[in-house]
């Protein structure tokens, strides 16, 4: 079973003294000059109350992103209010997206809710998959108003699928103790309940992929919760890998689709 490996492109810090890199070659920061470091949260680069001049990201040596593999922003809301958007992400594009329409796609629509932190990813396709230099993503947000510093760009990631295999049920990192991923039923039709108990930080972030490696679905538990339905009423038979991140941990639970 071909699992994603999630590597750190930028962690962005409260200030570029305080950046991480995870990617040889890639530490070049770029950011539009409305947007800058903030301590607040987990730090990061916050949000342009215009989300056409909103971005940051990183450019480095060419590398090969391929089909099936997932670029991954996490956003903090620094607000007393959920916010709800759908960021782009460029890998051609270094400035602007108002200036450009240079390969911005969109990414997955989530809602943040107050003091939280939620991934939103996007997965390469075949028409954008190649070999590229950059890595920049955009809240594409544009309240009314239009204030700034409502978010925070914590980090990006890139989930590769050249990584080989790895066993199915597997803990890795240093989260929290008595943490357990559940699924039920298993073997299932079509529905599954996903279940990570025994953690604090609220709502959680699950994703589902196939055999192949490729992300097929994410699913976002409510506020208070840690728990989500997936409906696989779309998806053929066969196995199926939950995966799902929380302090520092990965869990991973493997599912049978029979119908």
């Amino acid at each position: 079973f071909t699992v994603p490996n999630a590597q750190l492109v930028v962690d962005y810090g409260a200030s570029a003294a305080a950046n991480r890199f995870g990617m040889a070659g890639w530490t070049r920061v770029i950011m539009d000059a409305y947007v800058g470091y903030m301590s607040n949260g987990p730090a990061g680069i916050y949000t342009e109350g215009s989300g056409g001049y909103d971005f940051r990201g990183v450019i480095g040596t060419p590398r090969l992103f391929k089909a099936g593999e997932t670029i991954s922003a996490t956003w903090y809301n620094m607000q007393s209010y959920p916010i709800t958007f759908t960021p782009k992400v460029s890998l051609r594009d270094s400035s602007r997206p108002a200036n450009t329409n240079n390969g911005w796609r969109t990414m997955s629509t989530i809602t943040i809710p107050p003091d939280r932190s939620l991934e939103s990813i996007y997965t390469i396709d075949t028409a954008s998959a190649g070999t590229y230099q950059v890595v920049n993503v955009s809240s594409n947000y544009t309240p009314p108003g239009y204030p700034d510093r409502l978010m925070l760009c914590d980090r990006i990631e890139y989930f590769t699928i050249d990584s080989g295999t790895t066993s199915i049920d597997h803990i890795s990192g240093d989260g929290e103790t008595g943490s357990e991923l559940t699924v039920s039923p298993n073997p299932f039709n079509p529905s599954v309940n996903i279940r990570l108990s025994g953690v604090s930080v609220r709502p959680l972030q699950f994703r589902i992929y196939n055999l192949s490696g490729h992300c097929i679905a994410q699913l976002t538990s409510a506020t208070n919760q840690g728990a989500v339905v997936w409906n696989a009423d779309s998806e053929p038979s066969g196995i199926y890998l939950v995966v799902a991140r929380s302090a520092g941990k990965t869990f991973s639970r493997k599912i049978i689709l029979s119908k």
